[in-house]
């Protein structure tokens, strides 16, 4: 009888583009609208539940980074965002 696994993203494969989305694997530095994509494919995934941890913290460690623009937040608001990124 086969078992199962219940995960938030449909197919694997969706799991591997989101990361390449992330990591951009093989380029140089992924552009910004492509890391945005997969912190809200991941944040969709958050709202279906059974998220594994690893995935989650990678989430908000980069949109820690996307948030990080001294000219449109202040250095409070920077400094919240990734401590609530690390604490978590």
């Amino acid at each position: 009888m086969p078992q199962y696994v219940v995960t938030p993203w449909k197919y694997h494969s969706h799991l591997l583009q989101v990361r390449r989305e992330i990591y951009r694997l093989g380029d140089s530095a992924p552009p910004v609208d492509d890391r945005r994509h997969a912190v809200d494919w991941i944040a969709a995934w958050k709202m279906r539940g059974g998220l594994p941890h690893a995935v989650e913290s990678t989430a908000l460690l980069v949109d820690a980074v996307l948030h990080h623009d001294c000219s449109r937040n202040s250095l409070w608001s920077i400094r919240a965002t990734y401590a609530a990124a690390f604490c978590r």
